[in-house]
């Protein structure tokens, strides 16, 4: 897995998630779907309108004019992996936010290439 992917993400719930309330729950759920990994970052924060969460994966500047992250790691998995993987983002106000990255497999069957940019499983055969 590339490194900081998901770091961005989970700052984000940490700053805007859960502003108007004193707990929440950040959930991540990592899944392996054919040659595919699925990460899944959730929390049950206040949400946005879906139309915002769009917004803020193009890359369109909010009112602060810092919303670069989302963008940038999407911009950087089109870049590894090609245009068919990213990131994916649901939301609703006052039900949380879903972020989804899609990712390939690669297998290796050493750690030679355990530095590399890339979602690396090792092969146990």
């Amino acid at each position: 897995m590339p490194k900081l992917l998901l770091q961005p993400f989970l700052e984000n719930s940490f700053f805007h998630a859960f502003t108007n309330q004193q707990q929440g729950v950040i959930s991540l759920f990592i899944d392996c779907h054919g040659e595919n990994m699925i990460c899944e970052l959730i929390d049950d924060g206040v949400g946005m309108m879906q139309s915002k969460a769009d917004q803020l994966l193009a890359g369109q500047p909010d009112e602060d004019s810092r919303s670069i992250g989302i963008r940038n790691v999407n911009a950087r998995i089109h870049l590894l992996f090609g245009e068919k993987y990213g990131v994916k983002i649901f939301s609703e106000p006052g039900q949380g936010t879903s972020v989804r990255t899609t990712l390939p497999i690669i297998r290796s069957n050493n750690n030679a290439d355990e530095n590399k940019e890339s979602t690396n499983i090792q092969n146990k055969s």
